[in-house]
């Protein structure tokens, strides 16, 4: 077993956003949770849904490593937004996609690259994430 210290792998990444999604998207339950109940709920869920090799991670881990992936996610959108908002004429999403992260390596603290391509396509269309202003039409 590896050390904590090495990171979360991809396949710890896509459960803990998957479990994250989900619970912070039930609508049964919503937003009426405090942060350490709701943070609760999703040690839960990664517990009993994770491979069994992998090493416990307590609570408070893996909102540490959920806010990571959540800023580099909005960063990266954000980028998105930019490009985007230029109209390249012809450009694919796969283009535009590949311009922001171009865009976000100009960033001190992304100067080594996005590095969180296995959530991206779950995470980029979470409400949390949404354009404020395109919500206002």
């Amino acid at each position: 077993m590896t050390s904590r210290s090495a990171g979360y792998s991809t396949n710890e990444d896509v459960l803990l956003c998957g479990v994250y999604l989900d619970i912070s998207q039930d609508p049964i339950i919503g937003k009426q949770q405090s942060s350490q109940r709701f943070w609760s709920r999703v040690a839960e869920a990664y517990e009993i849904a994770k491979n069994e090799c992998w090493e416990f991670c307590n609570p408070r881990s893996l909102q540490c490593r959920l806010q990571v992936i959540e800023k580099a996610i909005r960063k990266l959108n954000g980028c998105y937004r930019q490009v985007e908002n230029l109209h390249p004429s012809g450009a694919s999403e796969q283009d535009l996609l590949n311009q922001a992260k171009t865009l976000l390596m100009q960033d001190p603290s992304y100067k080594k690259g996005f590095k969180f391509d296995h959530v991206w396509s779950m995470m980029k269309d979470a409400e949390k994430f949404k354009d404020c202003s395109s919500k206002k039409k």
